[in-house]
């Protein structure tokens, strides 16, 4: 436009008007309550009100709709304006923007000769008020052709005349085409290119075009491009999601109102039909035999009504979704970018150049916006990949047309996988196209490089991601899960590559970085990622590899399973229909821990061919899960910043980082991982003790006191304790029914250590009380938990590190191994500690219910 770059399609759109030929417009509105309509969705929020009925108001005086301004536009059934206004009211529906062009499409059909003289006229005083007139129009009356400025007449689908239309005549004149005296310049026009003449007659008259001056003199400004004026920098509209929902909805209801008799009409059907069948039916027997076929007979009287009834939502929605589609493309309804504008002025400050536009990634002039944007990176975060079928690499093939660099979040497996179609192209134009730069598979594979040090073969791979219950989850990510939830996966197993189905395998497992607070334990269900396709590749001697999910609330979870199940045996086709319903609930129905988390476990063999396993475990706190999926792309564009660009070709972004990076920015956010490794043993070593193999590597973070009490060394203690026990009858009730010691200061205190292969007995004595506890590792949902038994209780207790201390955290607990509330088990903060190199404890019990319980602390030696 004027020699620059087309702005991109969603600000295009914001320029220019576009009036169909047909038509489109809400009948039982008014034309000024049409208008504001589209003034409403259309207009910038910084538009106020009366600054939008005033332009309104000029509008409707401007195209004569004075008169017939809050008639209404009407219907099929009820007469309204005439086919004259209606036009113009669609034209005034496109001019409340102001639009620096308008394009018509043969605004002329179905009027008589008056009506559209009329409407052409009111279109050349708009031009004359500075708005260019572009419209197609068939055989016009000489009044109508008067008011052309320029003209353009085609044949065959080729150019025959472009310039002045008062030219027209000496134009063909000269060709030995004369224009008899009393005819229609416009008539003879369309004689000469709709005469059935020949494809040579046709290409001497553009080849005559050709050698004009007017086309030479049209060609020359073109290629000079000496235009005065820029393009007019167009503030991109684009109302909130709330601001849409209003309007339509306003709309909705007056059209409901003012089309009452169909709703009218169908509630007394409905009501006669309910009367009819509760007389035939009434005092039916309620026995067996013919009054249960009786029952039968109306309950499918009012299933047949109710089938047929919605039958009449057909024809107003044939009549919508045709205006649905008109306004759409008009700009009526689109993304919001008050959202992008507030997080570009939350990163104002920083080195990059920050600006909020609209993009649009299906647009056929997708080169043309990257040109006018001219980006040094493009990220695609768009998703989901996995929907991408016609054209899944059409953002791909634009950067390589315009040698701009490209990275993305895909998490298709199929996706990702076959960006390497692209390398030699993306290596000839030096850039670099990176796929995957996610969590799955760039961190997972950087993960198990780290864990495969000091290994000589990878035998399997498990992993999986879970997310906080309170997390975001986006649209498009629940689009891609239910894509292929039931469908086949490829992976592989047993050493073979072979097909599973998404959703429907399933696992628990426990993410506990070593010393940290572990997540609840998780069900975890089989996800198409592209690790599943990729890691193989890296590992060739891969035996099994297996990824999942593990979305909380469960109940949620067990639900998809089974809707997948459905996909697999084939009774629904797919889920992809159902993804607006899942993420409503998702976002709807949320309980637990504010916390997410991530494991990549391994299993390998070393030099000597002895078998290990070792695992990786991530804890993201709060809302920093989130994030962890854009890290990737942060630090290679952290890397870049720092002279380390990435290789040039296409690929999935596998080897581009390592852990350390991700590792780095873990740092800055309330994120914690861990490795916890099996520990080898033979007959000549010693296996570690209950705890050491609890805390794996955070057993060498214990002060030496600590690590000395819970070794297998160490038999019996003694020490001095403070003991204080509850005021309530209840909880003195709970103590002494436990075997809890009574309150008292100095109280001699001595441990008895039996320690057995599958666990160890401990016999506290304080004074001359004595109670015992059995602690044995966890399993199932207590894994990697040190479980307690008192009795018929057993408590599920967390071991968590921090400087100089072991907390022992209450988890879970049991009565005869059946799983009670956790919110109703005991709680309080017990811990150990080294003071002066001496073993201290510290032990408070309450419950919700009944308050402390009892408290003690102290300190033990070993005895000699």
């Amino acid at each position: 436009m004027n020699g620059h770059p087309r702005p991109i399609s969603s600000v295009f759109r914001y320029m220019v008007g576009y009036v169909v030929q047909d038509d489109i417009f809400s009948g039982t509105l008014t034309v000024r309550e049409n208008l504001l309509f589209s003034a409403n969705l259309r207009l910038p929020q910084s538009v106020t009100v009366g600054e939008r009925l005033e332009r309104v108001d000029k509008i409707i005086e401007q195209l004569g709709l004075s008169e017939c301004a809050n008639t209404r536009m009407g219907t099929e059934s009820k007469r309204g304006i005439s086919g004259g206004e209606r036009k113009r009211t669609c034209i005034a529906m496109e001019m409340v923007l102001s639009p620096i062009i308008l394009f018509l499409d043969e605004p002329t059909t179905g009027l008589d000769a008056a009506t559209a003289c009329n409407v052409i006229k009111c279109l050349h005083d708009l031009s004359r008020k500075g708005c260019t007139i572009v419209f197609s129009i068939h055989q016009p009356r000489y009044s109508i052709f008067e008011l052309f400025d320029t003209l353009l007449l085609m044949s065959h689908g080729r150019i025959v005349y472009l310039g002045l239309s008062t030219d027209m005549l000496s134009y063909f004149d000269k060709q030995g085409l004369l224009c008899k005296e009393h005819d229609n310049p416009a008539d003879f026009a369309l004689d000469i290119l709709t005469e059935e003449t020949d494809d040579s007659t046709t290409k001497d008259l553009y080849e005559n075009y050709l050698r004009s001056p007017m086309h030479i003199s049209t060609l020359a400004v073109s290629l000079n491009r000496s235009f005065t004026s820029e393009v007019p920098r167009i503030v991109q509209r684009g109302r909130s999601f709330a601001c849409q929902f209003l309007y339509v909805s306003q709309r909705i209801l007056r059209n409901a109102r003012r089309n009452w008799q169909p709703y009218f009409w169908q509630n007394i059907c409905a009501v006669l039909l309910g009367l009819l069948t509760g007389l035939l039916y009434y005092k039916t027997p309620q026995t067996s035999g013919s009054s249960v076929k009786n029952r039968l007979g109306c309950i499918f009287f009012v299933v047949a009504n109710q089938i047929f009834s919605t039958a009449t939502a057909l024809e107003p929605f044939i009549k919508e979704r045709a205006l649905f589609i008109h306004e759409y493309v008009s700009g009526y309804y689109s993304r919001s970018i008050k959202h992008a504008e507030e997080l570009c002025n939350k990163l104002r400050g920083s080195a990059a150049t920050i600006r909020a536009l609209h993009f649009d990634r299906d647009n056929s002039d997708i080169e043309k916006q990257l040109q006018f944007i001219q980006p040094d990176l493009i990220v695609d975060a768009s998703g989901p990949f996995q929907s991408y079928a016609k054209d899944p690499y059409r953002v791909i093939k634009a950067c390589l047309t315009t040698s701009i660099n490209y990275l993305d979040f895909a998490d298709g497996s199929t996706f990702v996988q076959g960006v390497t179609q692209f390398n030699a192209q993306a290596k000839a134009n030096n850039i670099y196209i990176l796929s995957g730069v996610s969590t799955c598979p760039l961190l997972t594979a950087a993960v198990v490089r780290r864990l495969a040090k000091g290994l000589t073969r990878i035998h399997s791979i498990k992993g999986g991601i879970a997310p906080s219950p309170y997390a975001d989850v986006g649209l498009n990510v629940i689009r891609a899960i239910s894509s292929y939830s039931g469908q086949r996966v490829t992976l592989v197993r047993r050493g073979q590559l072979t097909f599973s189905y998404a959703m429907t395998e399933t696992m628990r497992y426990t993410i506990c970085p070593p010393g940290h607070l572990p997540l609840s334990n998780r069900r975890f269900s089989l996800v198409d990622v592209p690790d599943l396709k990729i890691l193989p590749d890296l590992w060739p001697n891969l035996d099994s590899i297996w990824i999942g999910a593990g979305t909380v609330p469960e109940i949620l979870h067990r639900i998809l399973n089974g809707l997948a199940w459905l996909v697999r045996w084939g009774l629904i086709p797919s889920l992809t229909p159902f993804a607006s319903l899942f993420h409503w609930a998702m976002n709807l129905v949320r309980w637990g821990e504010h916390r997410g988390g991530m494991f990549i476990s391994i299993e390998g063999s070393d030099r000597e061919g002895q078998k290990q396993e070792r695992s990786w475990h991530l804890l993201a706190e709060g809302d920093a899960g989130p994030f962890i999926p854009s890290m990737g792309i942060e630090a290679i564009v952290r890397r870049i910043l720092d002279g380390k660009k990435p290789a040039s070709g296409a690929r999935a972004a596998t080897m581009d980082l390592e852990l350390d990076d991700y590792e780095r920015i873990f740092q800055n956010h309330t994120i914690y991982t861990g490795q916890c490794d099996s520990i080898k043993t033979n007959s000549s070593s010693e296996s570690p003790s209950l705890y050491q193999q609890l805390l794996d590597q955070a057993w060498n973070h214990l002060p030496q006191s600590l690590q000395t009490l819970h070794s297998k060394k160490i038999v019996k203690v003694a020490g001095v304790a403070q003991v204080e026990r509850g005021a309530s009858i209840v909880s003195r009730c709970v103590a002494t029914l436990v075997g809890f010691p009574k309150s008292g200061r100095n109280v001699p205190v001595q441990v008895v250590f039996q320690r057995e292969t599958n666990g160890e007995l401990w016999t506290r004595s304080f004074a001359k009380k004595s109670f015992s506890s059995w602690q044995m590792k966890g399993s199932g949902h207590s894994d990697r938990l040190l479980m307690e038994r008192f009795g018929p209780f057993t408590f599920g207790l967390a071991l968590v590190t921090t400087p100089g201390k072991l907390h022992l955290i209450v988890r879970s607990w049991t009565l005869f191994g059946i799983r009670l509330p956790a919110f109703l088990a005991p709680y309080g903060d017990s811990y150990e500690c080294d003071h002066d190199g001496r073993f201290c404890f510290h032990v408070e019990i309450k419950h919700i219910l009944t308050g402390l319980i009892v408290r003690y602390h102290g300190w033990l030696v070993p005895n000699v």
